[in-house]
């Protein structure tokens, strides 16, 4: 049986780079989109020939190094997000400065006014709260600002003010998608937190304070979980409970101390020493409880005698060995856990029956 340290899991995706990423794909195909409407239409300006190309060649580019270069990958979003704003705004003012909006060239101003808001959204999504914030608040000044200005001096092109104050609900409304926006990121924000601290009290009641094994509820969740998917074809699994012999004198002689040091030495060789699919966790006092899954009885008890000829070879306390009795018991169809685990039991009671320090396997019910 191979020796193994306790197994560390690769970290996960960011379920967040993922969403960025496809929509990052998506800004490439719908940037590409629009370019050839408008260019097939006539309705491009001269600046989105060459605008719009280079922005969805960007989002292309990023979508692609984004999993190349993780290290990077907040600079990238945040760049992205600058970018795509950038565009609007520049876009925006070169409409109104360059595109003579009252001699009928409006749709442009009216596209840009559309395109807005999507700048916010793509911040608050990817960009921390903060960021999120200067950024909109930022393009929100550099778009609306300038309009109040012009409106002041009567630079507006007459269309954009004789319908009445456009340009002021316009600006009400992008007010408040930000606020909308910053709402729901802050609960979102609020939700993670709730989330975090629900997986965490999950984790801390099914973990044992001493060893950090999982503990008697771990366990027994996990049993009910195998016997559960365990049909006919499936491959069976054992259980073994593990008794510290003569645990009580480590305490009286040696202290409290001592024998919570025992607890813990005792638990990390068992993770140590069993394979990675199998689970031990604390039972209860100085008792441990080993699910085996894939395991007849004879693979059990194989198990089991290598986690006993461990702990003999250990060095707990000075000049006094430390052992384990096992009791070991194979599952058996339509046999409940309660059932499985007093079988284990009796094996355990037997194995301290004979001297300590060994194994003994319950045959099974039929027999």
């Amino acid at each position: 049986m191979t020796d193994r340290a306790h197994t560390t899991k690769e970290p996960s995706a960011n379920p967040t780079s993922g969403w960025m990423r496809v929509m990052l794909w998506m800004g490439f195909g719908v940037m590409s989109l629009v370019w050839a409407l408008e260019w097939q239409s006539g309705q491009i300006s001269h600046w989105d020939r060459w605008l719009l190309p280079l922005l969805a060649a960007m989002c292309g580019v990023i979508a692609w190094a984004m999993p190349r270069f993780p290290a990077a990958e907040s600079r990238l979003i945040m760049a992205v997000c600058v970018a795509i704003n950038g565009y609007l705004v520049f876009v925006f003012h070169a409409t109104m400065r360059w595109m003579h909006a009252d001699n009928g060239q409006w749709y442009h101003v009216i596209t840009m006014l559309f395109w807005l808001p999507l700048g916010y959204g793509l911040a608050f999504v990817f960009l921390p709260w903060r960021r999120a914030m200067l950024l909109s608040a930022v393009v929100m000044a550099s778009v609306f600002l300038p309009l109040l200005y012009w409106s002041w001096t009567g630079g507006l092109a007459l269309w954009m003010t004789a319908d009445g104050p456009l340009m002021g609900v316009v600006g009400l409304a992008n007010v408040l998608y930000v606020v909308l926006l910053a709402s729901v990121a802050k609960l979102r924000s609020s939700h993670a937190k709730v989330s975090t601290q629900a997986q965490a009290l999950h984790k801390l009641a099914r973990t044992d304070v001493l060893t950090q094994l999982p503990n008697r509820l771990a366990m027994v969740e996990a049993l009910q979980r195998a016997s559960a998917e365990q049909n006919q074809h499936s491959p069976g699994f054992c259980v073994c409970i593990v008794d510290i012999d003569h645990f009580k004198s480590v305490n009286d002689q040696h202290g409290h101390a001592a024998g919570d040091a025992v607890l813990q030495q005792v638990g990390e060789v068992m993770r140590q020493k069993l394979r990675t699919c199998d689970l031990v966790g604390r039972w209860g006092g100085e008792e441990f409880l080993i699910y085996a899954p894939e395991s007849d009885l004879m693979g059990g008890c194989g198990l089991a005698e290598h986690v006993r000829s461990s702990v003999a070879r250990g060095d707990f306390l000075p000049g006094k060995p430390v052992t384990v009795s096992i009791g070991l018991a194979a599952h058996e169809p339509g046999e409940t856990i309660d059932e499985l685990l007093a079988r284990a039991d009796k094996a355990l009671y037997a194995a301290k029956s004979s001297g300590r320090n060994c194994i003994q396997a319950h045959p099974a019910r039929s027999v």
